[in-house]
């Protein structure tokens, strides 16, 4: 069996992980101890080169932006159209054949998610 030997980056990652782990348990911001850890784990992988830290740094909030991006254009995209759907009174016209099954929270669940999922299969065939 290979062993595993750990660097001090991976332990300063660790180490904030859990900081960030528990910021975000007692409902706290987060942000500044990622970037002091971000910065820190660069330095130790960096070897001490303090410009190289804030590259590491500049380059995973980029890098972490850029994946986001097309996550919240997603969801801007998707709140915009149920608004618009509301208030043209769409959402009521689409709902209305189902209307009858959904007599509690319970069972509107359940038919908007067999609906949904009819309507998948019917839209992937």
């Amino acid at each position: 069996m290979q062993q595993i030997v750990l660097s001090i980056a991976d332990w300063i990652y660790l180490i904030f992980v859990i900081v960030i782990m528990s910021c975000l348990v007692a409902r706290k911001n987060a942000v500044l101890p990622a970037l002091v850890g971000l910065f820190l784990t660069g330095l130790a992988l960096k070897g001490g080169n303090l410009f190289s830290a804030m590259q590491v740094t500049y380059k995973a909030i980029l890098t972490a932006g850029v994946d986001l991006l097309s996550l919240i254009l997603i969801v801007a995209a998707i709140t915009t159209l149920t608004k618009i759907m509301a208030d043209m009174g769409i959402d009521k016209l689409m709902v209305a054949p189902a209307k009858k099954l959904m007599r509690n929270p319970t069972m509107s669940f359940i038919t908007l998610t067999i609906v949904t999922l009819l309507v998948s299969w019917v839209l992937r065939a």
